[in-house]
């Protein structure tokens, strides 16, 4: 609706009319230019805010080349105005350094809470993993065993076998899941495992494909 210029965007939704939020509209226009956040350059950063050890760490025991031209064809990297080469938002989150993460993007990151009972009224146990969501994954497996409870079987041998209680490879699967599906365009809001007495929650920030509910998505 012209007349309502900026804030005049809206989405039909089932039988309804919604306004399109800041982001979504930022959302469409990435769409539009057949651009992703994440490969988009950030611009005020350079190659310098990546963290080299992280990028041997990943890269080069993979047998990938960490070089300038490699690191753009994984567009870790990417052009911006006049030609300059700065680092790209999947860059920031996935390899930059500490400080650079925590200027550029504060809310990539993975924040782990242990309720008691099983609601968000007490907080037992809390961590906020200041590396990036890949470190994430081993912390977070550390902070489920201690969390959550270990039981014990005996299938034909003679001593016991400890279970715990979420099976360590469903969580990582879980866990890598909300990374890959994360919206890190949105602010104000990070991955979120919660563990409560009777479940374990994994949570990320980002909304549904346009026109998909609750309802179709069941269906």
């Amino acid at each position: 609706i012209k007349s309502e210029g900026e804030k005049g965007f809206y989405k039909r939704l089932g039988s309804t009319n919604q306004r399109l939020g800041s982001t979504e509209i930022d959302e469409l226009r990435r769409e539009i230019a057949g651009k992703s956040f994440d490969v988009m350059p950030h611009a005020g950063t350079s190659r310098s805010d990546l963290d080299p050890a992280r990028l041997r760490s990943y890269l080069r025991h993979r047998g990938i080349k960490t070089d300038s031209l490699r690191l753009r064809s994984l567009e870790l990297l990417a052009e911006y105005a006049g030609g300059l080469v700065v680092a790209s938002n999947a860059g920031l989150i996935l390899f930059g350094k500490d400080a650079s993460r925590a200027m550029f993007v504060p809310d990539a990151r993975v924040r782990c809470v242990r309720f008691r009972g099983t609601t968000k009224a007490e907080i037992l146990d809390q961590l906020d993993i200041d590396g990036t969501v890949l470190d994430a994954i081993t912390e977070v497996e550390a902070f489920v065993a201690r969390n959550t409870r270990m039981g014990g079987r005996f299938s034909g041998k003679m001593r016991r076998e400890d279970v715990p209680e979420y099976a360590p490879v469903t969580v990582r699967e879980l866990l890598l899941n909300a990374i890959a599906h994360t919206d890190y365009a949105l602010t104000g809001s990070q991955i979120l495992v919660a563990i409560f007495d009777d479940r374990l929650e994994i949570q990320n920030p980002g909304s549904f494909v346009y026109g998909s509910t609750v309802e179709t998505i069941k269906q």
